[in-house]
């Protein structure tokens, strides 16, 4: 009988433990997903608990789901494909992708909203406090029409209107114009400064080195090596080209008459040009005789056609007053009063 009562207990006492166990199971199950809970069937947790070999814990820095872990971004399973903007991660090269966590006040500005545009911060519609009351408070460049000391040249633009941004966080050039001499082409400026935009060989001149004018409107040759004979421009060496003459004449080349053309390879050409030399110790040997009468001075009171500047009559009129100091007496055009003509029998 009491071996009976012994079997009758322990059975009692086993059915109650195995009981309270199954009770235990049944309990867990019930209040998954909770800390030092079993995790849900997908494998996820409540409340931004981290399943981890089966059962939710704290999220922390060596979590599996932490940015260290095999969900990371460099991990092998997210690099077999880059993301693009518009994906909604933020992704290398990104400041932002969908929805803006970054404030506004976060970038410096004091109040606003910052937006997202193109995976880039959009900061138009941020601003500092006061702006647009016309005062430039702290961090603001300007306000308003308030510039301060700003203008479109200071800025290094030309002149125009400069105009405050919305955000007063900085200015609005886009009314000001080119400016002249800040070695950049700008507007309707031909060159300007050292960008110059052309070359000598490329308005035919050769080489060397073209420069801008100063008005940044034109082209300064003068630099230019080589030279384009025929065009009517004296350049390099020529000494005309064309009708251009650079202001010579016969008479400057010293002849006494005729007139002056330009060759074709850009020299003179004097073979039109004559000297009437009638003096009185040098034979008549102009180059148009018929015209020379080599009458010798007339001491007359009046300069003749044909008398030449060394005789008294001539020596004081204006095309006498030329005076060449070559050492070379030219009766034609020096008077007595040149050093050339010293000697000449009518300066004795």
């Amino acid at each position: 009988m009491k071996w009976m009562n012994f079997w009758m207990l322990l059975a009692a006492t086993t059915f109650a433990v195995g009981c309270g166990d199954s009770s235990k199971s049944k309990k867990g199950v019930g209040d998954a997903g909770g800390e030092g809970q079993p995790c849900f069937g997908n494998g996820t947790c409540l409340n931004g608990l981290d399943c981890e070999l089966g059962f939710c814990v704290a999220a922390g820095p060596n979590n599996t789901n932490n940015t260290n872990n095999t969900n990371n971004t460099n991990n092998t399973n997210n690099n077999t494909a880059p993301s693009t903007c518009g994906n909604g991660i933020i992704d290398e090269g990104e400041e932002c992708d969908g929805e803006v966590l970054t404030r506004c006040v976060d970038l410096g500005y004091d109040s606003g909203t910052l937006n997202c545009a193109n995976c880039r911060f959009d900061e138009s519609s941020c601003a500092f406090d006061g702006c647009g009351n016309g005062v430039i408070d702290t961090g603001e460049s300007c306000d308003g029409m308030n510039l301060g000391a700003a203008t479109c040249e200071f800025l290094g633009s030309g002149a125009g209107v400069l105009r405050c941004e919305p955000n007063c966080g900085g200015f609005d050039t886009s009314g000001c114009g080119p400016k002249c001499n800040n070695d950049r082409i700008e507007g309707d400026e031909l060159c300007d400064g050292a960008d110059v935009g052309q070359t000598c060989a490329g308005l035919g001149l050769g080489g060397g080195t073209l420069r801008c004018n100063t008005t940044c409107d034109g082209y300064n040759t003068q630099d230019c090596t080589s030279t384009t004979c025929g065009n009517g421009v004296i350049e390099g060496t020529e000494q005309c080209d064309q009708n251009a003459l650079n202001g010579q004449s016969c008479t400057t080349q010293g002849f006494s008459a005729g007139t002056i053309a330009c060759t074709a390879t850009c020299q003179f050409n004097a073979s039109g040009c004559s000297n009437l030399v009638c003096d009185l110790d040098v034979s008549c040997t102009a180059l148009n005789t018929a015209i020379c009468s080599c009458g010798g001075c007339l001491d007359d009171g009046v300069c003749g056609a044909f008398e030449d500047c060394v005789c008294a009559d001539c020596r004081f009129e204006t095309i006498c007053s030329v005076c060449n100091n070559d050492g070379i007496c030219a009766p034609f055009a020096e008077s007595c009063a040149c050093a050339d003509c010293a000697e000449h029998i009518e300066c004795r």
